[in-house]
């Protein structure tokens, strides 16, 4: 599960949730460019990420699943 938010409670809360489900994770820094963000979801295969609503579009325009972790 990829996180990719700024750093928040919410950010910390969704990283302990991801944790508790015995799940992995990796950390997208939402300040770096597209190019790196798209390598590391390509190189992890990664099929759904928990974002903000900054980040939102952003990285489901990789192809990937955005979950948000600040909203309903």
């Amino acid at each position: 599960v990829g996180i990719c938010a700024a750093r928040a409670p919410d950010a910390f809360v969704a990283l302990l949730g991801v944790l508790k489900a015995g799940a992995a994770f990796v950390l997208l820094d939402p300040a770096r460019p597209d190019a790196h963000l798209r390598h590391v979801i390509d190189d992890a295969a990664m099929s759904a990420a928990l974002v903000d609503a900054d980040t939102e579009a952003r990285i489901a325009g990789f192809g990937v699943v955005a979950l948000r972790i600040d909203g309903d």
